[in-house]
């Protein structure tokens, strides 16, 4: 079992689940690389986004043509669909589809998605502010 405190992102803001995560290439690819970042769990989002630069600097392929994604308010970023494993803690994921955006529209983070933290056992305890992730 892993703890992580809420993040205060801001004045008149709630906190919000952000924990730092560890993307890697997929087993198939055969890469050793790593990439640690913050990212915002996010319960409301179908697919988890990565910025662009981890493509790059993890030398991920790229599987499909460009995406239009389109967020609950209706704003709307390009995604390129490539695989990766995502590290929460000591929970991996793994051969996850993610799309790459530019990391502004991201404010530099990864967005974690149900296709991730459906595959894991969270508890997100608002009350005091603070998630777990159960092994």
């Amino acid at each position: 079992m892993q703890q992580f405190d809420y993040v205060n992102v801001g004045d008149g803001l709630p906190s919000a689940p952000i924990i730092s995560v560890e993307v890697t290439p997929p087993d198939w690819l055969n890469k050793t690389g790593k990439y640690q970042i913050e990212a915002f769990l996010d319960t409301g989002s179908d697919c988890t986004l990565i910025p662009l630069e981890i493509i790059s600097s993890l030398e991920l392929s790229i599987v499909d043509t460009a995406v239009e994604i389109t967020g609950v308010a209706g704003g709307r970023v390009e995604g390129y669909a490539c695989y990766a494993n995502i590290w929460l803690g000591k929970k991996c994921v793994r051969a996850v589809r993610v799309y790459g955006c530019v990391s502004k529209s991201l404010d530099n983070r990864v967005l974690i998605g149900r296709d991730v933290l459906n595959q894991c056992c969270i508890e997100f305890d608002g009350v005091n502010s603070r998630l777990t992730i159960r092994d």
